[in-house]
């Protein structure tokens, strides 16, 4: 540096660097994010000299600049900025003027003159100019950076002061909705904004009714809260690779897609099982040798018996890769179907057990089952989602028979079990009955009667809840109940009701259960379909039945009439000797029969009605 530059230096020595003064004076700094041409319209921009002032004479450190986009359109909303403490110094550079001669850089020629030409401005910016930028004008960035390094020995430096406060614009603009064709604001821009009280008086509202044509809609205050740019964070997905296919093109593949399952699920009610698997399954020979030795070994299962349990499927095949690769396996070797008496089984293809009786003993029942514990506290025993749909082991249980149910012990690993795994003698004396339907009850109760299948999913499950909350089920508490006749109907509808000193309490809870369980086995049975007495109903009846559901709000009227005449047992109103003849036979003279049969053509009455009848 040289000594002139160094006046104000406390330490002469070239070594050192130079010490200045700064003088206390505070600068507010804005950082503008448009490139100012006009120093006049940047200082419009930001409001006007007079924010301006306040800006600079405020100290709070909440204060802020509001930067406007259209400083004359009073309905844009402005641009708020931050304010940032900083600890800056502005200094002030003084540069030797040039004379406008040159020469080439290098050269010992003398310098030539040069004139001075203006830059060109457009007529339409014309106006716009205050003045014209010469050409060699110094306040050009690029000129004097170029005297800086062209006087090296021969400019000074002088602080003019801090800078404690920055501005700096980060957030994002409102929207601007252009009102320059709208005659209400064009009218409230005339009289209101000026805030003159003549002109004040001059706004009126239009009063008049009924819709108009090109109706003024005004702009919200504001479009949007949003002030600060959501970071997306787009990337490309990790899991997707290039790879060239067969053709040799470039393409995209996921390596963790899941595959697409193509497991058959039909309804109860399709005319015509599957047959084979889809033709959207890759060939056998193309899969994994461990998926081929596994469909291998369902195929073994499937010639032991035709429909088994997940869970069943589960116990026998004991891989532990079982939970990862067995619903791939499913869709080569069999069907489900999505409801009815062989629902959430897996059946083999080319069997329809609807066809034949002998497939009764693969019908399935599904609980959701409830527990208490040794606190009296309600429980809900439920298996993992996976555990559910593919029969997996619990961890901490080694057991492959947990698909069986002998009375004693309840495997939690899934809901489902099928006639076939329940080796309870009461259950098993019930389901291996020879009296079965004559055609399927495709719905419900596949080929059981009514009776039978309600007897055996309700005791089924009480005895999975006693197990599960710890009580061990006695055997003499279901007694009465094997005796209910297999097809209950509304010749024997007081088979089900049992008189208090004749029954368990157990008993007496249960009884309503699978009366009207049996009740509404027959409601929903389809239409067309044989009902309990083998007799086809015509499309009449079948209308009248759902109309008397749906006068009961969904219910059906035996369901009522059976919680009713429990409720009469309890208090001895019905006739003990008329409730042990019907647990053996039918009672009732055949009168009594034509009277029964008489009521089913009838509408339904009322409850006092009924009752009145049957004291009668």
């Amino acid at each position: 540096m040289s000594p002139a530059s160094l006046a104000d230096s406390t330490d002469d020595h070239e070594n050192y660097a130079p010490y200045y003064h700064v003088p206390a004076r505070s600068i507010v700094s804005v950082e503008h994010p448009f490139i100012i041409q006009n120093i006049f319209k940047g200082i419009e921009s930001l409001g006007g000299a007079s924010k301006i002032q306040r800006l600079v004479q405020t100290k709070l450190p909440r204060a802020s600049a509001s930067l406007y986009f259209r400083p004359r359109d009073r309905m844009s909303n402005p641009v708020e900025s931050t304010n940032v403490e900083t600890d800056n110094v502005i200094l002030h550079f003084t540069v030797p003027r040039r004379t406008g001669r040159k020469r080439k850089r290098g050269s010992s020629e003398p310098y030539t003159d040069q004139k001075r030409t203006t830059k060109e401005v457009p007529s339409s910016r014309a106006e716009n100019t205050v003045n014209s930028i010469p050409a060699t004008d110094t306040r050009d960035t690029s000129r004097l950076l170029g005297s800086l390094r062209d006087n090296v020995d021969r400019y000074s430096i002088r602080p003019v002061g801090s800078v404690e406060q920055t501005h700096r614009f980060r957030t994002m603009s409102d929207f601007v909705w252009s009102t320059c064709n709208s005659p209400f604001v064009m009218k409230m821009r005339e009289n209101i904004l000026p805030f003159e009280y003549d002109k004040l008086k001059g706004f009126k509202f239009d009063m008049s009714k009924g819709v108009k044509e090109n109706t003024d809609l005004i702009p919200p205050p504001r479009f949007t809260h949003i002030s600060i740019p959501f970071n997306y964070s787009y990337r490309q997905n990790p899991s997707v690779r290039q790879s060239i296919d067969q053709s040799g093109k470039v393409t995209t593949v996921n390596t963790q897609e899941i595959r697409k399952l193509f497991t058959q699920r039909v309804s109860y009610n399709v005319d015509v099982t599957p047959t084979g698997p889809t033709d959207d399954l890759d060939p056998l020979t193309s899969l994994d040798p461990q998926i081929q030795r596994l469909i291998h070994k369902i195929n073994e299962l499937f010639d032991e018996r035709p429909i088994w349990t997940r869970r069943a499927i589960t116990n026998q095949v004991r891989n532990p890769e079982w939970a990862n690769i067995g619903k791939f396996v499913y869709q080569y070797v069999g069907y489900m179907f999505d409801s009815g008496p062989w629902s959430n089984a897996v059946v083999r293809f080319g069997v329809d057990p609807r066809r034949d009786p002998k497939y009764r003993f693969y019908q399935t029942m599904m609980f959701q089952l409830y527990g208490t514990n040794v606190n009296g506290k309600s429980k809900q025993v439920r298996a993992n989602r996976r555990q559910e749909e593919d029969g997996l082991l619990d961890s901490k249980q080694d057991n492959n028979h947990t698909h069986l149910f002998d009375g004693t012990h309840v495997g939690k690993d899934g809901k489902v079990w099928q006639v076939c795994d329940i080796t309870d003698p009461l259950l098993k004396s019930i389901l291996d009955t020879p009296n079965i339907r004559d055609e399927c009850d495709t719905r419900n109760d596949g080929w059981y009667h009514n009776g039978t299948w309600a007897k055996a999913k309700v005791i089924l499950r009480y005895k999975l809840t006693d197990i599960i909350s710890g009580r061990s089920p006695e055997e003499f508490e279901y007694v009465n109940l094997v005796r209910i006749p297999d097809i209950l109907d509304a010749s024997n509808k007081n088979s089900a009701l049992f008189q208090r000193e004749k029954a368990t309490a157990r008993e007496r809870e249960m009884a309503p259960l699978i009366r009207a369980m049996a009740s509404e086995a027959a409601r929903l049975r389809p239409r067309g379909a044989p009902n309990l007495a083998g007799d086809t109903p015509t499309a009449e009846a079948d209308d009248n039945e759902g109309n008397r559901a749906e006068a009961d709000g969904g219910v059906d009227a035996r369901v009522k009439q059976t919680m009713h005449e429990l409720n009469e047992l309890e208090e001895g109103h019905l006739d003990d000797d008329l409730i042990d003849d019907q647990v053996g036979k039918s009672a009732g003279s055949d009168k009594d029969d034509e009277e029964i049969d008489g009521e089913e053509g009838r509408e339904p009455k009322d409850d006092d009605e009924i009752d009145s009848e049957e004291e009668e």
